[in-house]
């Protein structure tokens, strides 16, 4: 063999023999048995199918590149694995003789098994890779099946608070396109001032209560638990939001929390009603034991004043002959210190009620207050079946004190005073007429037996 394509053999790592038309070896390269599957095979005159199994099958090709019809036949990634550690991979290229009185075949082998391992590798790394990549995706995927499907509101912001992601949920709370959101800074929905203080201190914050806003305007309380992501790809971090619309239980709270004030309001009337109650009852039990006007007025002048304990009052009774008032308890104005009061005007007081009422308020308001005029004040007449007896006087230095609740007590204080002091003025008219003679005024016998027995 030549030297020079010898040298060129080796360097390629390629051996080689020769065959005749009967596909009987005539000549071999030192090292082509490393290729045979049947090195034992690979001599002289022996059928080189034999040593090399491939080429059964390919006689029509092989007399074809002997012809001339065809220029070579080829044969990729042959293997063997006599050594399954370390397998051989070869290419088989047949061609013809040059010479054409020498009608023979030469067939090479060439020793591709580092390239094959190495595209092996590469092919098994790319597979690698393929599923890899089809894992991610598919992580992707359910990750925003999650997100999607998430009740909650969730925001993802830069840590500049530009919005870089939303889910739905966050679109429909909010009124929002994603479009509109994305890019934009997250004091759109809320300020997160705030919250970034928080979370420069801890990485998670949970259920702090954000007064949002919606596009067309509307507030919404938002429960957010925040969270700092970091970003191995973008080396920044990211910050999380995941918000719940507390908005209607924040509603409901309210409207708790006024029932409750309602209810204690509600309460504390009741209280304030049952104590008004109990000293009604007692003012009214120890009216009915008085004998004399003189014992009335005192029971009146110690147990008027507590019904009405913020509120400055009087109560007044009225002579026989309407000309002249008697104060019988005042209280809540340290000023007033006189007992009677005259109206000097006949037409103050007719005998009308209403007129009675209406002649008095402005005596009795400039007697109560004579510095100033109240806030409010109100008049209720202690009456008899046939007249006015007298009068209870209730006044407020400021709005809002003289409730309709007060008024109602006043009408109820002043019946049961009226009715007490009626019937004493009764019992004591129908005493004078049984001691006095009715013509000539003066005491009669029953008077003397009266005198004699004390």
């Amino acid at each position: 063999m030549n030297p020079l394509f010898q040298k060129f053999l080796v360097q390629r790592r390629m051996e080689y023999l020769t065959i005749d038309e009967e596909l009987k070896i005539l000549e071999t390269s030192v090292g082509v048995r490393r290729f045979a599957d049947a090195p034992d095979e690979v001599a002289v005159g022996k059928d080189v199918r034999e040593a090399f199994p491939e080429l059964f099958g390919m006689e029509e090709y092989l007399e074809a590149v002997i012809a001339g019809r065809e220029d070579s036949v080829d044969l990729k990634g042959v293997a063997r694995f006599s050594e399954p550690i370390t397998p051989l991979y070869f290419d088989i290229h047949i061609m013809a003789s040059a010479s054409e009185n020498d009608r023979r075949l030469i067939v090479f082998f060439e020793d591709v098994t580092e390239h094959m391992v190495m595209k092996q590798n590469l092919v098994q790394r790319s597979n690698q890779a393929n599923l890899l990549l089809t894992t991610v995706e598919s992580s992707m995927a359910y990750i925003d099946k999650i997100i999607s499907s998430m009740a909650d509101a969730m925001l993802v912001t830069t840590a500049q608070g530009n919005i870089k992601t939303v889910n739905p949920a966050a679109l429909k709370l909010f009124g929002y396109d994603e479009k509109e959101l994305i890019r934009q800074p997250i004091e759109i929905i809320f300020g997160a001032s705030e919250l970034w203080q928080r979370l420069n201190y801890d990485d998670r914050v949970k259920n702090v209560e954000v007064r949002c806003r919606s596009k067309n305007g509307h507030e919404i309380d938002v429960a957010f638990s925040c969270a700092v992501i970091y970003s191995d790809l973008e080396e920044s971090e990211n910050f999380i939001y995941i918000g719940r619309d507390i908005s209607e239980r924040k509603r409901m709270e309210a409207e708790i929390q006024k029932a409750n004030e309602n209810l204690t309001i509600s309460v504390n009337n009741l209280e304030s009603r049952n104590r008004e109650i109990t000293k009604l009852s007692e003012l009214s039990h120890l009216l009915q034991g008085c004998r004399t006007l003189k014992e009335a007025y005192a029971v009146i002048g110690e147990r008027v004043q507590p019904l009405f304990p913020k509120l400055i009052g009087g109560v007044f009774a009225v002579s026989d002959s309407k000309q002249v008032v008697e104060t019988i308890s005042t209280w809540g104005n340290p000023a007033l210190n006189c007992n009677l009061l005259s109206t000097n005007s006949d037409n103050l007081l007719p005998s009308n009620t209403r007129e009675v009422v209406d002649g008095l308020s402005q005596v009795l308001c400039r007697y109560m207050h004579p510095d100033s005029p109240p806030a409010e004040y109100y008049w209720v007449p202690m009456m008899t079946a046939e007249e006015t007896i007298g009068l209870l006087y209730l006044s407020a230095p400021e709005s809002g004190l003289l409730t309709e609740a007060k008024q109602h007590l006043a009408m109820t204080v002043a019946e049961h005073i009226g009715l007490a002091l009626g019937n004493l003025k009764l019992r004591e008219t129908l005493k004078n007429q049984s001691i006095k003679d009715p013509l000539t005024g003066l005491y009669n016998r029953r008077y003397m037996e009266d005198a004699v027995n004390r």
